[in-house]
């Protein structure tokens, strides 16, 4: 587990990495959505866009994930 440090404990703590939806962008017209949606499919875009979340395990506040390195994490 990547200890990281938590403004909240204001300590180094251990952190859980959740993976959020990202917000699509809003649109001006339903013109642009359908343009915006039949060119995401035809570009093979069309998973799920998503970011990383750090969670503190002490005291569960949502920490901000910087230049640390999560590929050695395991998942439960």
């Amino acid at each position: 587990m990547s200890k990281i440090y938590c403004n909240c404990c204001r300590k180094p703590t251990h952190h859980k990495v959740v993976m959020k939806r990202c917000q699509p962008e809003k649109q001006e017209s339903v013109l642009q959505n359908v343009q915006t949606l039949f060119s995401s499919l035809f570009q093979g875009d069309h998973y799920v866009k998503m970011e990383k979340q750090g969670f503190c395990r002490d005291c569960n506040s949502r920490s901000e994930l910087t230049e640390t390195n999560f590929s050695n994490v395991r998942v439960i």
